[in-house]
């Protein structure tokens, strides 16, 4: 079995992006909060307000921004007649690539809906959402062959794959340099289950690119995007797979040798990248897969690829 990539973690490809973050690391009080968290599984408010000799109603503003940006978890916890609120660490690792390819680079940008898939193998607990309602009954495979899957802004499966299959929108004068795969993923298990452990996998048609290792489902908070009619509180963590000249890195992580050279020799021409998101490898995890669209989960986005190039007139000149 390849070995995996844990992405507890946050992962910026831009800095722009890390405003939430760079303010919530730039409070000593804040920067105080994580140093006491990391020596505990959790602790709650009210030890953190008096180890920091602060009032619960700044911390409480504190650990908002900690919370935004993603540093933090914070969740309720019944305790006999009572509540009260448990602070947790929620990343072990933050990434940043402090080049943004974006502003440095020519790149054609494709986007699916995550329903919009070539092929799929399915395999209950599974089902489909547009931004309004359901767009089948749950558990029954064959409805993601029908043509209203692609319009699903929400999908999820157990022990299957779904396969994306992107046209080539480069030119012949482009030269290709760089892919970059990006969507919103979580784990898939009954009842919302986060420590329901899911092994994706992911291939260009039948070439392994990495794997991401799911915990489970994320609920401690609402999606940011989900509609209200939508009762589940989940949401996923941004995936960015980038296939380059060095090999395949998933959020910055090594992913495998894969590399452009080998991506180039596997296209056809016409279909530049198929994207392979499976989860049939069951040795160690039983858990499935839920892809979130643009109208659920705290991303804005369905299935995201980018194809980075440089033209031959720059290459010869």
């Amino acid at each position: 079995m390849q070995k995996g990539v844990v992405l507890f973690m946050i992962y910026l490809n831009n800095l722009e992006s890390g405003r939430l973050l760079f303010d919530a690391l730039s409070s000593p009080t804040r920067m105080k909060i994580i140093e006491l968290l990391q020596n505990c599984k959790y602790m709650n408010m009210d030890t953190l307000a008096k180890s920091l000799n602060i009032s619960n109603g700044a911390l409480t503003s504190h650990m908002k921004k900690l919370s935004d940006c993603g540093l933090v978890n914070i969740k309720l916890h019944s305790i006999g007649h009572g509540t009260q609120k448990l602070c947790s660490i929620a990343q072990s690792k933050i990434v940043i690539d402090l080049i943004d390819k974006t502003l440095s680079g020519k790149f054609v940008q494709l986007e699916f809906n995550v329903g919009q898939f070539s092929r799929c193998s399915i395999n209950p607990t599974c089902g489909l959402c547009d931004k309004e309602q359901p767009l089948f009954d749950f558990d029954i495979p064959h409805f993601f062959m029908y043509p209203e899957r692609f319009n699903a802004q929400l999908m999820w499966f157990t022990d299957g794959f779904v396969s994306y299959s992107f046209p080539n929108p480069l030119k012949e004068e482009h030269i290709l340099t760089e892919i970059q795969l990006s969507f919103e993923i979580a784990g898939e298990g009954p009842f919302i289950a986060k420590d329901y452990p899911t092994a994706i996998d992911f291939f260009n048609g039948n070439s392994f690119l990495g794997r991401y290792d799911c915990p489970g489902e994320f609920d401690d908070h609402r999606g940011k995007f989900t509609p209200e009619w939508w009762s589940y509180g989940q949401y996923g963590e941004l995936i960015t797979i980038s296939i380059g000249r060095d090999g395949t890195f998933i959020n910055g992580l090594d992913g495998s040798d894969y590399n452009i050279d080998n991506l180039l020799k596997d296209s056809d021409g016409s279909i530049l990248i198929d994207l392979v998101i499976s989860c049939q490898d069951r040795t160690s995890t039983k858990g499935g897969i839920t892809l979130f669209g643009k109208d659920f989960g705290d991303y804005p986005q369905g299935i995201v690829m980018k194809a980075f190039y440089e033209t031959k007139n720059v290459l010869q000149s």
